[in-house]
This record gives structure tokens, C-alpha cells and sequence, in this order.
């Protein structure tokens, strides 16, 4: 990324005697002494005479392909002694930008990216399953994002198969973790009846994250706390939460989020998009476009941000577009 308002225009390695002819009929730029594919890239400006170009392909040093840079109709310039090539602002509009602001940015392979999926966000857990959730993710415009998930205890009841499996030897507020599946225990404290010390009920205090189930009837459990012991258990899974492996690409919009697994009803989940630029390119800052509304219709604020370590403050952003 060019030194914003430093200098955005830059020259070519042979400019003092470089000359270029710009040919509407072909769109072409022939040059003499230039050095085109050196110096410079698609996406760039060239201003020769009075004309401002874009380039759209660059074959060599001395032939390219430019577009109007105005929309209008492309207009000839003939070897002219000087030219200018500037990395002008190219802006993309990113669906996730808070207000829907426009991001814009100097160089093109830092905003003509694409997005992927960032992050999923659990907004409901459902229950009911009997195996590892799965995740999906369909529409938005894009191909490609793939995620896993972990599942979570969402209900504790005492084992319903035998009488014993309330086991012996609790205290109300004792705490017992559950002792199958793979991941991260799930545990809940114990309430024992008014004149036992077998338990009642249990309440909820984590619920795991489990990549494999433990048994979902009749499960052993461990005491964490106290020295009760027998208490089997019956368990109702939900979604845990989702990561991330693949981002995907292409994606003009948040794809929809698909949660299944055996068993599971209920479960959803919301993607929030990252674009490649924010998640693989190193840059200088942004320039921020606003335009105004109401009583500030028709005017159009623009902010420039530059990323050095000594500011902060600008995480407000953060979640929508990642840096």
C-alpha cells in the first residue's frame, strides 16, 4: 500500500524518455523505453496528456491493456513525452462493515479479495443428540467454508434403569463431573433426599465439550467433591460450539448455517464473514468512505485510518471486518 497522500503517484524506471501511444479502437498502451509490467500492475492509473486510463492486463514492458477510468468512452492519446501511473483509491463494499460503510484501499490485491467464513456464533443449543453435531453452510454467493462442532450436556437427570442408580453416600451441594466421551467433563452439583444420602436431583454447572458422547444412559460419573459414589446418570446433548476450518470464498453475504446430527433439534448458528484481505495481507490503514443522510444527504465524509502500533481505539469495527 502506497504512503497515503505521500506519494501516490509514482513513475516508471525510464520516464525521462519513455513515451507511450494509448490506441482506443484495441485499448491498448504500446510504450517506448517503458517498463510496464516492471514498474506497475493492474488496477493502477495512468494519466497521459489529459486522459486517465486503468490498466486491465500488463503483457509486457511495453504493451498493456487500460479501460477509461471515468466509465466514459475511451479516448486516444498519442505519444506523449510523460506519463503518471498513481495507485488511485479502489474501494468494495463488504456486507459484514458496520453501517455499511465503504473500506477503501490503495493497492487492488488488498480489497479485491474475497470473503470467507470467519467465525460461527452458537445462538441456540438445542438437544437431543446422540452423536457429534455436524455443520454446513449454504448461500451467500460463496463456496468452500467447512466447520466443526462439540457437543455439551445440556440436561442432568438421576439414571432412571435401577433404584441404585442414585447411588449412596452424597451431600446436598456435592459435585460430581461426568466420567465418559472424549473432551472436556461435564459436571453438576447434587441435591439428596430429606433422610438419604442417595440423589434427587442435579443442577447444571458446565456443560463439556465432548467430540465423542459419553453414554447418554445410565453414565458413570466421578465425585469431585464429597465422597458420594454409584450415581449414574441420564444426559440430553446440545450444540457446544462451532470452529472454523475452512473459510471458503466468494461470499458476498453471511452463508446460512445448517446444524445436524443424530437426534438434534433445535440447534442454530449464525456466520459472520472475514475477508481474505484481513485475514492474509499486510497493510498500512484504510480509508474509510461515509456518506451522510438525513440532514447531512449528499455529503460524503471520508476518514483515514493508519495502522501503527501507537494508535488504538478502533476495535469498535472489529467484529465486522477483522484485522
Amino acid at each position: 500500500m502506497s504512503l497515503w497522500g505521500n506519494k501516490d503517484s509514482i513513475t516508471g524506471s525510464n520516464t525521462v524518455t519513455a513515451t507511450v501511444t494509448v490506441t482506443a479502437a484495441n485499448a491498448t498502451v504500446v510504450g517506448v523505453n517503458t517498463k510496464l509490467s516492471t514498474d506497475f500492475k493492474v488496477g493502477d492509473f495512468l494519466h497521459v496528456g489529459e486522459n486517465d486510463y486503468v490498466f486491465t492486463a500488463l503483457a509486457n514492458d511495453t504493451v498493456a491493456t487500460v479501460a477509461s477510468a471515468t466509465g466514459g468512452a475511451l479516448v486516444g492519446a498519442q505519444s506523449n513525452a510523460s506519463y503518471i501511473v498513481s495507485e488511485k483509491p479502489k474501494y468494495i463494499k463488504y456486507s459484514q462493515y458496520i453501517d455499511a460503510d465503504t473500506v477503501y484501499g490503495v493497492a487492488t490485491e488488498e480489497l479485491e479479495g474475497n470473503a470467507g467464513v470467519g467465525s460461527v456464533t452458537v445462538t441456540a443449543a438445542g438437544t437431543g443428540f446422540t452423536a457429534r453435531p455436524t455443520v454446513s453452510f449454504s448461500g451467500g454467493g460463496g463456496s468452500g467454508a467447512t466447520a466443526t462442532a462439540t457437543a455439551k450436556v445440556v440436561t442432568f437427570t438421576v439414571g432412571s434403569a435401577l433404584d441404585a442408580d442414585a447411588g449412596t453416600g452424597y451431600a446436598n451441594g456435592d459435585v460430581i463431573k461426568v466420567d465418559g466421551g472424549t473432551g472436556t467433563s461435564a459436571n453438576a452439583t447434587v441435591t439428596t433426599g430429606a433422610a438419604n444420602t442417595s440423589v434427587v436431583s442435579l443442577a447444571l454447572v458446565n456443560g463439556g465439550s465432548y467430540t465423542v458422547l459419553p453414554s447418554l444412559t445410565g453414565e458413570a460419573t466421578i465425585a469431585e467433591t464429597g465422597s458420594g459414589s454409584g450415581l449414574l446418570v441420564d444426559l440430553a446433548m446440545g450444540l457446544n460450539d462451532v470452529t472454523v476450518t475452512a473459510s471458503g470464498n466468494n461470499y458476498s453475504s453471511a452463508p446460512t448455517v445448517t446444524i445436524g446430527g443424530a437426534g438434534g433439534v433445535g440447534a442454530t448458528a449464525t456466520a459472520t464473514l472475514q475477508s481474505t484481505e484481513a485475514a492474509s495481507v499486510t497493510h498500512a490503514g484504510w480509508v474509510v468512505r461515509t456518506a451522510g443522510t438525513g440532514g447531512r444527504a449528499g455529503r460524503v465524509q471520508y476518514e483515514t485510518l493508519v495502522a501503527m502500533s501507537s494508535i488504538q481505539g478502533d476495535a469498535e469495527d472489529d467484529a465486522q471486518l477483522p484485522e
